[in-house]
């Protein structure tokens, strides 16, 4: 049943428990789901040759093939994903910014493959020194409570070098 404008709601329609099903939580309420928000750190980068883990948040690239992770841990009140975007600061001004995308993540006692992803085809409208929100929540789909996992950005074309800040996710809890 589609909704019109104009009738009156009250009048006695009923919802079929198709609609309702995916609104209403454990709780039975609307009100059930609110939005939290959670900050990554970048983690670890492979710089010029080098891996090393990062002291300080970011993680700085130089080169072809030079990447930054951002390892994560999914909160048990997960219920959906909103957004999931690294925050990177472009180093070359470029329309075309080669940047490939990677991740993997699972669950305590799953393989560490369960879930592996990425995105190689996009480029990114970057400009230099200026922060730019890197959407990787399309290859974050299967994302879950309590999964744990990285993403990992990656210079694909060694004139695109970057900084990555970190991983920021929006999801909707069920407390």
């Amino acid at each position: 049943m589609s909704w019109t404008d104009g009738v009156d709601r009250a009048a006695g329609y009923i919802v079929p428990a198709s609609i309702w099903n995916g609104l209403l939580g454990a709780t039975g309420s609307l009100m059930y789901l609110k939005t939290k928000y959670m900050w990554y750190p970048a983690s670890c980068a492979f710089y010029n040759g080098a891996y090393t883990f990062l002291s300080a948040e970011g993680g700085l690239t130089n080169a072809a093939n030079d990447y930054v992770i951002c390892y994560f841990r999914i909160p048990d009140d997960f219920v959906s994903l909103s957004e999931a975007k690294l925050a990177v600061i472009a180093g070359t001004t470029d329309a075309a910014e080669d940047w490939n995308i990677y991740a993997q993540y699972a669950k305590t006692g799953e393989t560490l493959t369960t879930h592996t992803a990425n995105n190689t085809a996009t480029t990114y409208n970057g400009t230099a020194d200026k922060y730019l929100d890197v959407d990787v929540s399309g290859i974050l789909t299967s994302l879950s409570a309590g999964d744990t996992g990285w993403v990992k950005i990656l210079v694909g074309t060694a004139a695109d070098i970057f900084a990555c800040k970190g991983l920021y996710i929006e999801y909707l809890s069920g407390t």
